[in-house]
């Protein structure tokens, strides 16, 4: 809520912050991630939901551009939204943002292996940087991993415990509070039960 003053505090706008994000511009160039209403990084094949979304995409682009002509804000044409995210397709940048979105799912996933097809020099730009930083890199993550797991199996105990024990906590006082708990901690669990997924075992 925006107020017009300390003092007063009369509420003179509400901004519905839901859905929006801060994250680096070069993310605005990448096509957004409702245009085909699912995700490609849970696609394990490259089938024909990736021909429709390149369709979709090049619909996007087009309308884009369109919409480019109407307003002439005098943009150079190489800096307009829709050629930095054709740029963007071009060099597998997109790729990369769909997984830093959603996440590393596998060498055999959609988004690694349009990336990596985009990129002729990938297996050298690997090859560059050194075992021991790798293997450092790895070994963090997984003991990150490891206290991940620990705080799941307690949320998963504490949610079974107020499921099974104390049936009658959710008197006529506490009824609201109660839903509000276990809301967040059903919440918490489903959050974490999906990380879980994205994250292999070792």
């Amino acid at each position: 809520m925006i107020v017009n003053s300390a003092e007063d505090l009369t509420v003179v706008a509400v901004i519905d912050w839901e859905w929006s994000y801060a994250g680096p511009l070069q993310l605005f160039w990448s096509p957004p991630r409702w245009l085909l209403m699912q995700n490609p990084n849970t696609w394990s094949e490259s089938d024909e939901r990736l021909v429709l979304y390149n369709r979709y995409l090049d619909m996007y682009l087009q309308i884009l551009k369109e919409e480019e002509k109407a307003y002439d804000y005098g943009i150079l044409a190489e800096d307009t939204p829709s050629a930095l995210m054709r740029q963007s397709r071009t060099d597998g940048r997109m790729w990369f943002h769909h997984i830093m979105w959603e996440g590393f799912n596998g060498p055999e996933h959609v988004p690694f292996k349009q990336l990596r097809a985009a990129i002729p020099d990938f297996d050298d730009l690997v090859a560059a940087v050194a075992k021991e930083k790798t293997d450092a890199f790895v070994e963090a993550k997984m003991r990150d991993l490891a206290k991940y797991r620990m705080k799941l199996a307690e949320k998963k105990q504490l949610y079974e415990e107020l499921k099974t024990k104390n049936r009658g906590w959710l008197d006529s006082r506490g009824a609201i509070q109660g839903i509000v708990v276990s809301f967040q901690l059903a919440t918490s669990l489903e959050m974490c039960s999906q990380l879980s997924r994205i994250v292999p075992e070792k």
